[in-house]
């Protein structure tokens, strides 16, 4: 049963030389008490046996049933006390539940013949407390692993519930990263093919462009459902303050005035975890702003010091007519929740001339 039973430990080993020494003073004492009671033995003998049988009775817990062969042998010649624990540990420590019943078999069965032998057949009465003596240890022992059992199942449960819920977490995680990514070029595909129709009379061009668009659609909603199935990692990289001039770029392609102003002159390298959330909530904020303010002229501003990097980005009210992407809701509450794993602020609210801005710290390592 693995180390749920092991005895290796130092508490442990004192209670095993605790159990021997206490079996080996009440054997001596048993056998003084049974000269003084009249019992023919030889003392010497008995006391050997006992002192014997205490001193090998320590290792019952790694062979217990050698060791309860043992002591059940040596109680031909003198009724060991020591048996008492060498019984508890059968019911302990041996795994197989039916090797455990037949060796507390074989010591109830001989408990006949040594009550006949050593104690001239004295009472019925005694007899009946030699068997409660071989059947009671072995009890406590079996009831005490059982409970061991049902402890260890417990605790293994709890583990692989709590590994369970990081796995979950994990996957909900992957979840709203492939949502940033793809719903990003996606919607700058389906914005790009709006663009074009208002570049062009053509019908045929026209039509095709409007297909375009609503397969774009199409697949961001299917992508939704997708997403709870499956997910990726970004590669580092994608992730440095270096590619948020391409993700301007990539939204003035499909027609949002985007300005963008950086300012990390005085920010300390290293701040990898703020970088990338910054990357992140900047990405997720112009995606917003093409879906929802589309022509509308938009700033990010990233400014960074010592101590901490600020990201805002803001729109005016929307130059065109709205598309019609829908939204997966999640966003706003992604990008809340990875300033809130840093520790920093996050605002996301309408402006007073009806444009909106995202505003975030992301406290750094010296913070």
């Amino acid at each position: 049963m693995g180390s749920l039973f092991s005895v290796d430990t130092e508490a442990k080993r004192r209670t095993e030389v605790v159990l021997a020494c206490s079996s080996g003073a009440l054997g001596v004492g048993y056998v003084l008490y049974r000269a003084w009671d009249g019992y023919e033995t030889n003392i010497a003998l008995d006391i050997m046996v006992q002192l014997f049988a205490a001193l090998i009775s320590y290792w019952r817990s790694r062979f217990p049933a050698v060791i309860a062969i043992a002591l059940i042998g040596l109680s031909f010649l003198s009724p060991v006390v020591a048996a008492v624990t060498a019984l508890h540990a059968v019911g302990r420590f041996v795994a197989n539940r039916w090797a455990s019943a037949a060796l507390v078999t074989v010591a109830t069965i001989a408990v006949v013949p040594i009550w006949w032998n050593l104690f001239d057949r004295s009472t019925v009465l005694l007899l009946a407390q030699l068997l409660v003596a071989v059947l009671v240890p072995w009890l406590v022992g079996r009831t005490r692993r059982s409970q061991l059992e049902v402890e260890r199942a417990a605790a293994q449960a709890r583990v692989a519930a709590a590994e369970e819920s990081a796995r979950e977490v994990e996957r909900a995680r992957l979840v709203r990263e492939m949502h940033d990514v793809v719903a990003h070029r996606l919607t700058l595909l389906v914005m790009g093919t709006q663009v074009l129709r208002t570049q062009t009379s053509d019908t045929e061009l026209l039509t095709g462009l409007e297909d375009l668009s609503a397969q774009g659609r199409q697949t961001l909603d299917e992508m939704r459902e997708v997403l709870q199935l499956t997910g990726r990692q970004e590669p580092a990289d994608e992730f440095s303050l270096s590619t948020i001039e391409s993700l301007a770029a990539d939204a003035r392609a499909v027609g949002q005035p985007v300005q963008v102003s950086i300012d990390v002159a005085n920010y300390p390298a290293g701040f990898d975890i703020a970088e990338r959330t910054a990357v992140r909530l900047i990405r997720e904020a112009l995606t917003n702003a093409v879906r929802h303010a589309p022509g509308a002229t938009t700033t990010v501003t990233v400014h960074g010091d010592q101590t901490a990097l600020t990201v805002t980005v803001s729109n005016r009210p929307a130059a065109r007519p709205l598309s019609a992407l829908t939204t997966g809701g999640q966003g706003l509450r992604g990008m809340r929740e990875r300033v809130d794993l840093l520790g920093g602020t996050f605002v996301a609210e309408t402006t007073s001339d009806g444009g909106f801005t995202v505003h975030a710290e992301l406290p750094g390592r010296a913070s």
